[in-house]
C-alpha cells in the first residue's frame, strides 16, 4: 500500500509538472502574441486617430481663412469702390487727399487708417487717423511689392505689421489704382 501511495504521489507531481508545463507552453506563447497584436492595435489606432485629427485641424483651418478672406473681402470692396474717384488716378497728391477726404465717412471701418502710395511707395494722401503717415516711404513694407506686381486689380493683404514704430501692428488691405 506504501508503493501505491508512493506512485498516486509521482503521479499527482508528474501531472501537476506536466499541467504546468502544458500551461506554461501554451498560455505563456498565446499571452504574449496576444499583447503584441493589442500593442500593434495600439499603434495602429494611435496613428489613425494622429492622422484624422490633423485633417480635421486642416479642414477647421481652410474653413477659417475662407470664412476670413470672405470678412476681408468686404473691406477690400469697399477700397475698390473709393479707388475708383478719379481724383486718385490723376497722380495729383492734392487731388488724392481731397478724393480721400470725400470717402472719409465711409472709411471709418479701417481703424488703422487708411493712405494713398505713389507707385515708389511714398504716402501722397492720407485719412485722418494716418495723418502721420504723410510723405513717409513705405515701400520696405512686405505688401508693397506684391501691390505692384498685381496687375489684375486683385486685392493684397500683409502679414500683421507694425508701420509706425510703437502703433499698434495693423493688417495692412491694399487694392491697386490704376492711372498716372
Amino acid at each position: 500500500m506504501g508503493s501505491s501511495n508512493r506512485r498516486r504521489r509521482v503521479l499527482r507531481v508528474r501531472w501537476r509538472s506536466l499541467r504546468t508545463k502544458i500551461v506554461l507552453w501554451f498560455f505563456v506563447p498565446t499571452a504574449i502574441i496576444l499583447v503584441a497584436v493589442a500593442l500593434a492595435n495600439f499603434y495602429s489606432y494611435q496613428d489613425v486617430t494622429g492622422d484624422l485629427v490633423l485633417e480635421r485641424d486642416r479642414d477647421l483651418t481652410r474653413l477659417a481663412a475662407c470664412r476670413l478672406a470672405t470678412q476681408l473681402r468686404g473691406f477690400t470692396d469697399l477700397l475698390a469702390d473709393v479707388a475708383a474717384d478719379p481724383g486718385f488716378g490723376a497722380g495729383d497728391p492734392e487731388a488724392s487727399q481731397d478724393s480721400l477726404q470725400r470717402a472719409g465717412s465711409r472709411l471709418v471701418v479701417f481703424d488703422g487708417g487708411v493712405v494713398v502710395l505713389d507707385t515708389f511707395g511714398v504716402v501722397e494722401a492720407a485719412g485722418p487717423r494716418a495723418a502721420g503717415l504723410q510723405g513717409r516711404d513705405l515701400s520696405g513694407q512686405s505688401f508693397f511689392p506684391r501691390l505692384v506686381r498685381a496687375r489684375d486689380q486683385s486685392p493684397v493683404f500683409s502679414d500683421i505689421v507694425s508701420v509706425v514704430p510703437g502703433a499698434s501692428p495693423v493688417v495692412a488691405a491694399a487694392v491697386p489704382i490704376s492711372g498716372r
